[in-house]
C-alpha cells in the first residue's frame, strides 16, 4: 500500500505535519545509541550531513571545514561555528546553549600558509583537548568521522586517541524515523511539479539547457533548499554521459531524453529521481525495448526487497555487467544499482553486483533508498529509471508518483 502524503510543506498550528522537535530528537537518541554500543562516549564531527543529523544544525558543504560539533553521548554538544554565524545560532537554534558555543578555528586544507596552517591547527587542537577535559573525555577515544591529516596528527600530538566514527554514524542513519520518511516523501512530491514543468516544456528544438533552467526556477520557486539535475537527449543518452551535466544541445524529433532530478533538498532530505521522454512522437520498438528492460530490471529487483531479505537477494536480479562488454561487475556500478537516500544522496543500503553479492546487507523496515537501471544502443541513445522507495513491514513503497510503466510521450502539437 502506498502512503499518500496528506499534508503540505510548510508548518501549521491546525495539523500535525513533520514534527521537525521530534525529528531531532529522535535522530539524536540514535546517535547516543550508537555511541553506546561502539563503546565511543564522544565524537568530532564534520560532515555537514552528520552534524545536521545528530543536532539539528544546517550548515553548506562549503562551510564544511568551518564548523564542527564535539558530540557527547551524556551531555550537550559543543558546537564550533563562525563567529557571524555563531551569532544567530545563538537566536535562532535554541536547542544549543549559548555556553555551548564557540569561534571555530579552520587551517582551510592548508591554503592559510604553512605558518598559519600550524598557528591555526595548535589552537584548534587545544580547544578541543580543553573542552575535553572539562567534560572530563580527555582520556576517552574520540570518533571522527572526516578529518584531514594535518587534523589528525595534532590530535595525536595532544594526545588524544582517535578512532573512526565513520560506521557508526552509518549504521545511526540507516532506518530512518517517520518525519524522516515524511521529509523524503515531500522531497520527491516537489520533484513531481518540476516533472509536470519538464513536459510542459520539452519539445523538438529546445536545447538541454533550457530545461533545467525552467526546472531549477519551479523547484527554488517551492522553497527547496536545494537541486541538482542532469539531462541526456538523442546520443547523448548512451553509454550514460552522465559526467557531462546538461549541454546546450537541441533535443530532436523521435529523441529520447532522460533526466535526473537529484539533490532536492526538503529540510535536508534529498531526492534521485530519472525519467525518460519522448519528444515529439511516439517511440519506436527499439526504444520501447530499451525501456521495457530499464522497467523489467528495476522491479525484478524490488521484488526482492522485504525485511530479512538481503541486498545480494536484489542485486542477483540485476543483469550482468558482461551483457554490455565489461569485464567486471565494477565496471557497471552507477549503472544498475541503489543506493541509500536521506540527508545525502548516497548512503547505506547500497544494492549492486559489484559489492552487495560479497558483502550482503539485511533489509530493515524504514530502510529508505533510490534505485535505478538503464538500456540503450551506443551513439542511437538510450533510456533510464529510477525510483525511491521504503521498506515497509512486508515489502516495499515506492514514493515517486511520475508514471513509470511506460515512456512519457511529449507530443505537443506533432501528428503521431
Amino acid at each position: 500500500m502506498q502512503r499518500i502524503l496528506s499534508f503540505g510543506p510548510s508548518g501549521v498550528d491546525w495539523q500535525e505535519r513533520v514534527n521537525f522537535a521530534r525529528l531531532r530528537e529522535e535522530r539524536a537518541e540514535r546517535v547516543r545509541f550508537f555511541m553506546k554500543k561502539y563503546n565511543l562516549p564522544v565524537l568530532l564531527l564534520y560532515a555537514p550531513e552528520n552534524i545536521r543529523y545528530a543536532t539539528g544544525k544546517r550548515s553548506a558543504v562549503f562551510e564544511s571545514n568551518l564548523v564542527y560539533v564535539l558530540f557527547f553521548a551524556e551531555s550537550d554538544p559543543i558546537l564550533y561555528e563562525h563567529a557571524d554565524i555563531g551569532i544567530h545560532v545563538k537566536k535562532n537554534n535554541p536547542w544549543f546553549k549559548a555556553e555551548d558555543i564557540r569561534s571555530a578555528h579552520t587551517w582551510m586544507g592548508g591554503i592559510v600558509g604553512p605558518k598559519a596552517t600550524q598557528l591555526t591547527v595548535d589552537k584548534w587542537a587545544r580547544a578541543i583537548q580543553e573542552d575535553l577535559q572539562q567534560r572530563g573525555m580527555a582520556k576517552e577515544p574520540l570518533g571522527i568521522d572526516v578529518l584531514d591529516a594535518t587534523g589528525r596528527e595534532a590530535l595525536r600530538e595532544a594526545g588524544i586517541r582517535t578512532v573512526s566514527c565513520s560506521g557508526l554514524m552509518a549504521d545511526a542513519r540507516l532506518i530512518k524515523t517517520e518525519d524522516e520518511i515524511n521529509c523524503i516523501r515531500m522531497a520527491a512530491a516537489i520533484v513531481d511539479r518540476a516533472w509536470w514543468a519538464v513536459y510542459e516544456n520539452l519539445r523538438p528544438g529546445v536545447r538541454e539547457c533550457e530545461i533545467a533552467g525552467i526546472v531549477y526556477k519551479t523547484l527554488y520557486d517551492m522553497n527547496v533548499e536545494d537541486a541538482r539535475m542532469l539531462g541526456l537527449s538523442g546520443p547523448r543518452g548512451w553509454p550514460n554521459y552522465r559526467g557531462s551535466g546538461l549541454t546546450d544541445r537541441i533535443i530532436q524529433p523521435g529523441e529520447l531524453a532522460f533526466f535526473d532530478i537529484y539533490n532536492v533538498s526538503y529540510s535536508g532530505y534529498r531526492t534521485c529521481y530519472y525519467r525518460t521522454f519522448c519528444v515529439g512522437r511516439r517511440p519506436t520498438p527499439k526504444q520501447k525495448d530499451w525501456y521495457k528492460q530499464c522497467y523489467d530490471w528495476l522491479y525484478a529487483a524490488l521484488a526482492e526487497v522485504k525485511p530479512g531479505a538481503t541486498t545480494a537477494d536484489a542485486a542477483k536480479r540485476f543483469p550482468e555487467a558482461k551483457l554490455w562488454g565489461y569485464p567486471g561487475e565494477e565496471w557497471a556500478v552507477c549503472s544498475q544499482w541503489g543506493h541509500g537516500i536521506g540527508l545525502t544522496l548516497y548512503e547505506r543500503p547500497i544494492i549492486s553486483r559489484a559489492y552487495s553479492l560479497d558483502d550482503p546487507l539485511v533489509f530493515e523496515k524504514n530502510m529508505t533508498f533510490a534505485i535505478e537501471t538503464q538500456q540503450g544502443e551506443e551513439g542511437v541513445g538510450g533510456a533510464r529509471l529510477e525510483e525511491m522507495v521504503v521498506v515497509t513491514d512486508t515489502g516495499y513503497e515506492v514514493m515517486t508518483r511520475w508514471p513509470a510503466e511506460e515512456i512519457t510521450v511529449v507530443q505537443h502539437s506533432l501528428v503521431e
